[in-house]
């Protein structure tokens, strides 16, 4: 009777450390905010189009970058064309933003997650094909962007999973 009393009582103890762990892992992971700006959207949507080519956005040399705006300057300070850079009230938000330089240009975003470990942020993007025979050899640039509530410092990490499968959801 006690080794069962034991054995229930250790796979509660199990239980609740396994959702505690979980539950650490949610309060890490930052998620995007909506931005209620439509000109705002439309104006990352067109300067920044996920899935077209486009002219570089960003001033500087040619690799993955990702950034965190927390400013207007700070957005000006990145951008190769300077003219109607939107006004955003970076109050409350915090803007991430940056490219993953591609051989082809039939990449997508599958999935995006920011999570805040320390003082340090790191945005994965997990990048797949549109599908399983596209192939157009171009250098492309792959341009992700999102608002977040107000970020705390500037560190962040781009951690990129490429991946030649399309996964199924």
């Amino acid at each position: 009777m006690n080794s069962k009393f034991l054995s229930v009582f250790l796979l509660f103890m199990v239980v609740d450390l396994y959702s505690c762990a979980n539950d650490a892992d949610d309060d890490r992971v930052v998620r995007p905010v909506k931005q209620s700006d439509t000109e705002i959207s439309k104006f990352f949507d067109t300067a920044l189009p996920p899935f077209k080519t486009s002219s570089t956005f960003f001033v500087g040399e040619e690799t993955n970058r990702c950034v965190i705006i927390n400013a207007y300057d700070d957005l000006a300070s990145i951008s190769a064309d300077k003219t109607d850079l939107p006004v955003v009230d970076y109050t409350n938000c915090s803007l991430v933003i940056g490219q993953v330089i591609l051989p082809t240009s039939f990449y997508k975003i599958a999935r995006k997650e920011l999570i805040r470990i320390d003082k340090t942020y790191h945005l994965k993007l997990w990048i797949e094909p549109y599908s399983e025979n596209s192939s157009w050899q171009a250098i492309s640039h792959l341009y992700f962007w999102d608002f977040y509530p107000k970020l705390e410092t500037n560190n962040i990490i781009l951690d990129v999973v490429l991946t030649d499968k399309i996964s199924i959801k």
